[in-house]
């Protein structure tokens, strides 16, 4: 939103700068302008000092050639420590192997897969302590998200209760650094995060990827509470921050308690960008802390 009181101060200085004492429509226009390329070139406190157009594209943009975040050069050696990846590769070597991979009436990955997918992911603290039995596809966030990862993608597709590859994922097969990106790629743009969880917000988990990487590496070598990111985040982006009321007037559900879930202890975790210390807790809490991972580093670049 330009702020009328501040350009109307620019247009006199620059007008009298230029001895332009009766400017035209398109000396208006002009200045209005740089005015406005001014702005996105000034670094924000909010922003945690990226300008607007940086932030811009780290929203709309990501990866985008103008975007300060980019992947990296890495190697297949580097793929194999993203736990969503081995799920999603042993997928794709079921499914090569049996030629299509016959799923149960509910529409499911047979049983007998599920143990062995779920060994090769992010161990789930309800899981590994007994609190929840790992049997079904459902049972498992991360299964169910590589298989929605490689419907993104466009390597799988159903059909007639079945899963097969397309063109598009047998030629993934040999190219494990094209799954990574693939993978990252696909959820960061198409997952619905909301889908997993009963929080009202519709957008948390959905947008402002870009930005919540480049806070990871910033701050990522220090132990941080998942809030000091979400406080970050929501100063950054406030109108993803807009609570829920109740009829009586009572907040019922954090946004930041939303980001935290949702991009931190779910998305970002089994894809191996952080690492979890509960301080001995089973679940989560405010004594966990968070710090990122030699993977993402590995897997990213950040020009500032």
């Amino acid at each position: 939103m330009i702020e009328i009181g501040l350009l109307q101060r620019y247009f006199n200085e620059r007008l009298t700068e230029l001895g332009i004492s009766n400017p035209t429509t398109e000396d208006l226009n002009r200045l209005t302008e740089e005015w406005i390329m001014m702005q996105n070139g000034q670094s924000e406190i909010d922003f945690d000092g990226l300008t607007p157009q940086e932030m811009d594209d780290l929203i709309y943009n990501l990866f985008g050639d103008t975007c300060i975040v980019q992947f990296a050069d890495f190697n297949e050696e580097v793929c194999q420590a993203m736990p969503l990846f081995r799920q999603v590769k042993m997928i794709l070597n079921i499914i090569e192997n049996e030629e299509s991979l016959k799923l149960t009436k509910t529409g499911n990955i047979p049983v007998k897969y599920i143990k062995e997918l779920y060994s090769l992911g992010a161990p789930c603290p309800h899981i590994e302590t007994g609190f929840m039995p790992i049997r079904i596809e459902s049972d498992s966030y991360s299964i169910q998200v590589a298989r929605i990862a490689l419907h993104s993608m466009g390597a799988i597709k159903t059909r007639h209760n079945a899963l097969s590859l397309t063109k598009a994922g047998k030629k993934l097969l040999n190219d494990d650094c094209a799954i990574v990106k693939g993978i990252v790629t696909a959820l960061f743009s198409k997952l619905n995060s909301a889908y997993f969880d009963g929080y009202p917000y519709e957008l948390i988990g959905n947008v402002g990827h870009g930005f919540t990487l480049l806070l990871l590496h910033r701050y990522g070598n220090n132990e941080e509470h998942a809030r000091f990111y979400g406080k970050k985040f929501f100063n950054a982006l406030p109108s993803l921050r807009e609570e829920e009321l109740s009829e009586s007037g009572i907040v019922y559900s954090s946004p930041i308690d939303c980001f935290e879930l949702r991009v931190l202890y779910k998305l970002y975790y089994n894809l191996g960008f952080i690492s979890i210390d509960r301080k001995g807790e089973k679940n989560y809490g405010l004594s966990t802390t968070i710090m990122k991972t030699d993977l993402l580093d590995a897997l990213f670049k950040f020009t500032k």
